[in-house]
């Protein structure tokens, strides 16, 4: 989809509501701290983060387009040094170190992904000990393996004993 198109659909109220109970969640207590949403698109959940935290966090959007990145760029002055964008892909490793973020959130991007599961253990790999991640996703009633919930719950299953040798325990504040 158009970059522009998409930004102007999502000024719709439900996707505003989606997008501000995302960042409320994401940040918690935590106005200065450190931020990653996973396909941030046109950049519309890292503005709502920068306005929660009164710009004083840092807060890095990521999306495999160069077109809405273009276009979330845009909507910040270049002052705003504590916001960036960068391209990446979802189906790879992260391009960020271990323990690197506060919170990290996947706002609707999460049926994009090829493996989700690997996604997941991206997103929980650059999360710092007792961060938040906030998962959202359309779910399709037919299918439950569209829920984050049971998506999560999964992956939690399947990596239990890596996530235990390593002394970390996931948190995980999962969206509907």
């Amino acid at each position: 989809m158009e970059a522009r198109l998409y930004d102007r659909m999502a000024r719709s109220h439900p996707y505003q509501q989606l997008v501000c109970e995302g960042a409320i969640q994401v940040v918690g207590d935590k106005y200065q701290g450190s931020f990653l949403e996973l396909g941030t698109g046109t950049g519309n959940v890292v503005m709502a983060i920068a306005d929660l935290t009164n710009n004083s966090a840092q807060v890095i959007g990521l999306d495999n387009s160069q077109a809405a990145l273009k276009v979330a760029r845009a909507k910040f002055p270049e002052e705003s040094h504590n916001i960036s964008f960068v391209e990446g892909d979802l189906d790879r490793p992260l391009p960020f170190a271990t323990a690197s973020f506060d919170g990290v959130i996947a706002n609707n991007s999460l049926y994009l992904v090829g493996d989700i599961s690997k996604t997941i253990a991206e997103g929980l790999r650059v999360l710092r000990p007792g961060g938040l991640l906030v998962m959202s996703n359309p779910v399709d009633k037919e299918s439950p393996d569209s829920d984050p919930a049971n998506i999560f719950k999964a992956h939690l299953k399947e990596q239990w004993r890596l996530y235990r040798a390593w002394h970390i325990l996931p948190v995980a504040s999962l969206m509907f």
